[in-house]
């Protein structure tokens, strides 16, 4: 499992009112993995930990081939927790592995505390 902490470049992009939301902050940001070579067919996790995650943030998440140049990358998964959320990844490709990194946007939902 990669783990990510610290992001400098996860930030906040404004404060947002949702009628209907409670209140909250939407934030978002992008993440460049460590070099993968996740097989084909098989999945990779990727913790991205920051203090205003909870068990109640909502997360979204795209990922796009960064250096990699084969394999195909497929969001799976986002797992919210205390201090981080878990982005799974599925290389959906039928035979190529991953083979350097990939880039991971992220959209985030915090309630207010």
């Amino acid at each position: 499992m990669a783990r990510y902490t610290g992001l400098k470049n996860l930030y906040v992009k404004g404060n947002i009112a949702l009628a209907g939301w409670a209140a909250g902050a939407l934030r978002k940001g992008s993440i460049t993995t460590a070099s993968l070579n996740t097989a084909a067919g098989s999945t990779v996790d990727v913790d991205v930990s920051e203090t205003y995650f909870s068990t109640s943030t909502l997360s979204w998440a795209n990922v796009y081939l960064g250096t990699s140049t084969a394999g195909l990358a497929q969001v799976v998964g986002v797992t919210p927790a205390i201090g981080k959320i878990t982005v799974k990844i599925k290389n959906i490709h039928g035979a190529d592995a991953f083979n350097g990194t990939l880039k991971i946007d992220v959209l985030s939902w915090v309630p207010a505390t």
